[in-house]
């Protein structure tokens, strides 16, 4: 299979009766979000519905939301499958104790630019989840693996950063080199070359800076090269980040070791590795992988869950001897030229980090009972899949990690895949994508592939609809006649 074929079949699916007719009840359905959608493309191109590469079908305008339920514009009450980017699988939209936590200090705090005691409250429940020993807050995952990077750099003097193929840490410039496959496209356009330098440093957006080889080095993902590639120019280093799972590849049985691997040999070599939490801190024990998986990491790196109610927030945690190097000594003087800063103008925003607080302090007070039953949830969720391809033949998978970050994939035996590149020819991209609109046909709110957050945004009825609605979906779109089988996977 290559990208010609996929396209061709693509198209070819999206252009049948099925999906026009689909389409249209969507579309139906929701004229007053079309018409909200309509005029915001005309002024605003931030909005999560805008942005390129896997934008949501036929978006809806939201006017409410509490628990696993939003309200449209048009009043649809629908099933929330996305969760703000999982922002609020923990436990659902405007959990009442961190809604009264905010409500009561608005009005009377400062919001940004100063110190509050709060911060203080944040810290210490952090270091009692995670066992870091300092932290430093900013907004968004993108922010914080960069405010990481800049530490290691500040550290070691050293500017080399080491990154894993088709890992995702954000939307800097070396973030979105080679980075997640989704967004790369791949395989519709060519993967980037591999030799024995490294992986092709590819961006998937225009208007990036040139990755320099003096400032990154791209290695493969699973695969015995790249710590090969790491020794070799270990003494130009500054760190090594990676992620527990590999956001393009959601298997940690296979991901996991090679992480684990990555971490052993920075030990073993005296360099800095980054773990990059922020899809799996707090979503993978309470502690993150760092934690549950006893994964060493000079520099943790923490968002999504970590907000609270959306509000922005982000971390990264580590120890104070690290961190020191974006810290005043006292002395403004003796500063310059010896430090390194992330200022930024509304960072440590107070509201976040009560909501944050909040939040956290509620998933605590839950305790392990929280994570028992999302792996119960889950576990029951791949069965009734499992089922559906035993007794259909319907290729359907609840692919991810942690405790649960992932998503429903239509695709020929996805764990069969070796890595991110096999994975992509294994995946039946129109298929996902047809997924998630019947699943909005049918009161749910998804992304353009059905991503799922488990967590206790949702009942147990709530996930007996999902398990129905998921097999019900899945068998119209096969009696439709759409091709939920790859012509290529028969030859894989």
């Amino acid at each position: 299979m290559n990208g010609a074929e996929m396209m061709a079949f693509t198209g070819e699916v999206m252009s049948s009766d099925y999906v026009m007719n689909l389409m249209g009840r969507v579309a139906a359905e929701q004229p007053a979000s079309n018409a909200l959608v309509a005029r915001l493309r005309e002024a605003s191109v931030g909005n999560p519905t805008q942005w390129p590469f896997h934008a949501v079908p036929l978006p809806v305008a939201v006017k409410s939301a509490q628990g696993s339920r939003l309200v449209d514009a048009d009043g649809r009450e629908r099933i929330d499958l996305f969760l703000g980017f999982g922002t609020q699988s923990l436990h659902g939209h405007n959990p009442p104790e961190v809604v009264d936590a905010v409500r009561q200090a608005l009005g009377s705090t400062v919001g940004n630019g100063y110190f509050n005691e709060i911060e203080l409250k944040l810290v210490d429940l952090l270091r009692d989840i995670t066992g870091n020993e300092a932290f430093v807050f900013l907004h968004s995952g993108t922010e914080a693996t960069g405010a990481a990077v800049r530490i290691a750099r500040a550290a070691t003097g050293k500017r080399l950063v080491v990154k894993v193929e088709s890992a995702t840490h954000g939307t800097h410039d070396w973030g979105v080199q080679s980075s997640v496959a989704l967004m790369h496209g791949h395989p519709f356009v060519p993967w980037p070359k591999v030799d024995e330098t490294g992986v092709e440093a590819l961006p998937f957006a225009k208007g990036v800076s040139p990755s320099s080889s003096v400032d990154l080095l791209i290695v493969p993902h699973l695969d015995e090269r790249a710590f090969e590639m790491i020794l070799a120019r270990k003494d130009e280093i500054a760190c090594v980040i990676a992620e527990p799972s590999n956001v393009s590849f959601p298997f940690p049985e296979k991901c996991l070791p090679f992480t684990k691997r990555l971490s052993k040999l920075c030990q073993d070599e005296g360099l800095l590795f980054v773990l990059d939490e922020v899809q799996t801190g707090f979503r993978w024990g309470i502690g993150g992988a760092a934690v549950t998986e006893n994964i060493h990491a000079d520099l943790r790196v923490y968002g999504k869950v970590l907000s609270g109610l959306g509000i922005p927030l982000s971390a990264v945690g580590g120890p104070m001897a690290l961190l020191d190097h974006a810290r005043t000594t006292g002395v403004n003087l003796a500063d310059f030229g010896q430090k390194t800063t992330f200022m930024s103008t509304h960072m440590g925003h107070h509201m976040a980090l009560l909501a944050s607080h909040a939040s956290l302090s509620l998933l605590q007070k839950k305790g392990e009972a929280f994570y028992t039953r999302t792996r119960t949830r889950i576990a029951r969720l791949r069965e009734r899949l499992a089922q559906l391809r035993r007794d259909e033949g319907i290729p359907i998978h609840a692919v991810g990690y942690g405790d649960f970050i992932g998503l429903l994939m239509v695709g020929e035996s996805p764990h069969l895949a070796d890595d991110a590149r096999g994975l992509a020819h294994r995946v039946n991209p129109a298929a996902s994508l047809l997924l998630s609109l019947s699943l909005r046909a049918r009161g749910f709110y998804t992304y353009s592939w059905p991503f799922l957050f488990l967590g206790d945004a949702y009942s147990d009825d709530d996930m007996a609809r999902i398990e129905e609605d998921v097999v019900d979906s899945l068998i119209e779109m096969r009696d439709g006649g759409v091709a939920l089988t790859t012509p290529w996977g028969a030859r894989l």
